[in-house]
């Protein structure tokens, strides 16, 4: 699991500017501050980890506080990362979303390794923030995402349904020599049942759950 954040304060010509980043997993979020005038490098220069719990936007605000224009940036905003970005949109907070592959190619460009730990995720998130001003800013979700999970649902439900019927059309097939012919459905499996005696282990195995799964056609 992988969404690495990162902040920054205001635009790039202002001066004390500072940039905050964290790498959250189920381990504990790895968090790096990196400040400097617009005409010099940026240093790092503080760091932090929070343990990802229903804790943690709390705990990263508080962290980020001192910086009072703040722009987060979450490597798979619209994956791994969605929770943390929709609870600092909710917070008030301007989100933007980094690429995997931006934030990879800057951490084996920045060091000439691709070793990803906490700290090497962290910072090469918060460069590509700095560096890109074309990255996605996140917006929070409304009516097309309830319509979207509701339309998905429909989806898993009618390929739940065709994976149990493919399940039971295989069972059927090992009881008796052809088993159903036509489409399946949970009245012609009942009565397919009905007239089949098991007369070996295997078959009343077979048997058994071929009468489990019709309860879920």
């Amino acid at each position: 699991m992988s969404a690495r954040r990162s902040a920054r304060r205001g635009p790039y010509q202002l001066w004390n500017q500072r940039e905050n980043s964290c790498d959250h997993r189920r381990r504990p979020t790895q968090g790096v501050t990196y400040g400097g005038r617009a005409q010099r490098p940026r240093r790092r220069t503080r760091t932090r980890r929070v343990r990802a719990t229903r804790a943690q936007t709390q705990r990263l605000l508080a962290w980020a506080e001192p910086f009072e224009s703040r722009t987060w940036a979450i490597e798979g905003a619209d994956g791994l990362g969605y929770l943390l970005s929709q609870q600092l949109l909710a917070a008030g907070e301007r989100v933007l979303d980094v690429p995997a592959t931006l934030a990879a190619r800057t951490r084996v460009l920045g060091s000439g390794q691709s070793n990803k730990t906490d700290a090497n995720d962290a910072r090469s998130v918060a460069i590509t923030a700095l560096r890109n001003r074309a990255l996605r800013e996140v917006r929070l979700v409304g009516h097309g995402e309830v319509l979207r999970l509701l339309a998905k649902r429909n989806t898993d439900i009618g390929d739940q349904r065709c994976r149990v019927v493919s399940r039971m059309h295989s069972l059927l097939m090992e009881l008796a020599p052809g088993g159903i012919s036509k489409e399946i459905n949970a009245s012609d499996v009942d009565t397919f049942l009905t007239r089949v005696s098991p007369r070996t282990p295997a078959e009343q195995v077979r048997y058994d759950l071929a009468i489990e799964l019709l309860a879920d056609i």
